[in-house]
């Protein structure tokens, strides 16, 4: 649900993004400023194929019918996720939703998109440049519900298992996490 959330403000933002361009104006485009360039970080995680991409793909669909969606994926390549990148400006693409394989390398690429017209989206990891936007999870809340969800499936086992995690963890190394363990602790 949070991905579908999250993918979904992503493309209404790009869609809103897409329709602001030069529509109208005569001038005319390598792209039809309907296409939205999209790309991802990597493969072998299955939520970019599996999820991401499927999710993007269809909210284009669903808010703006005539929209395209130009996928592509960098295998953890910050060279090939460069080169995906140039080719979507090269295109003419107004808008692109970018989850960089290393966001530090990206502040020159954003800049020179945003010269030439074209907003960055940054999505899932914040892009270093003047993206236009950037939309990502509230990893705080994921790891809340995802305790939550670890102590509801192990019901009576989990108090003593988490009693005994707890003191493991405020051992050596462990210095500076007491308010964090404490705040754990509620």
């Amino acid at each position: 649900l949070r991905r579908a959330a999250t993918a979904a403000t992503a493309l209404t933002m790009a869609v809103s993004l897409a329709a602001c361009g030069e529509a109208g104006s005569g001038k005319e485009d390598k792209a039809d400023n309907k296409t939205i360039g999209l790309l991802l970080p990597e493969s072998r995680t299955t939520r970019y194929e599996a999820f991401d991409y499927p999710l993007i793909k269809a909210k284009v669909q669903e808010l703006c019918g005539d929209c395209k969606i130009n996928y592509k994926n960098a295998a953890e390549n910050v060279s090939t996720q460069k080169q995906q990148f140039d080719d979507l400006v090269s295109s003419g693409v107004k808008v692109i939703i970018l989850d960089a394989v290393d966001s530090g390398a990206t502040k020159s690429w954003v800049d020179g998109a945003e010269k030439k017209g074209v907003k960055v989206v940054a999505y899932d990891r914040l892009a270093e440049g003047n993206v236009a936007a950037y939309v990502s999870f509230d990893n705080e809340k994921i790891g809340k519900l995802q305790g939550e969800g670890i102590v509801q499936a192990l019901g009576d086992k989990a108090e003593h298992l988490f009693a005994h995690m707890f003191e493991t963890m405020r051992g050596p190394g462990m210095q500076g996490m007491d308010g964090w363990l404490e705040d754990m602790d509620r």
